[in-house]
């Protein structure tokens, strides 16, 4: 699992903490995050949870537009 992966779980857990040198880290710890599959303290927060939701649906959202304009624009210039 990578680093990526893993923040996936950690941005949205109760046990995260912001380290300046480090980045976000386990606050039990103190460490980053060094699972594979699963951390045995993961704690989702279900207001981070939230938000990262309504984050994403803000890019889908954007991303339809953004196609949908492109492809206005596309066929108006085809003409």
């Amino acid at each position: 699992m990578t680093r990526e992966d893993q923040l996936k779980f950690c941005n949205v857990c109760k046990n995260k903490r912001m380290n300046v040198q480090k980045g976000i880290v386990c606050g039990l710890t103190g460490e980053k995050s060094d699972f594979n599959e699963l951390c045995p303290n993961y704690e989702e927060d279900p207001k981070e949870v939230q938000k990262v939701n309504l984050i994403e649906a803000e890019k889908e959202k954007r991303y339809k537009e953004f196609v949908s304009i492109s492809g206005w624009l596309f066929l108006f210039l085809w003409f």
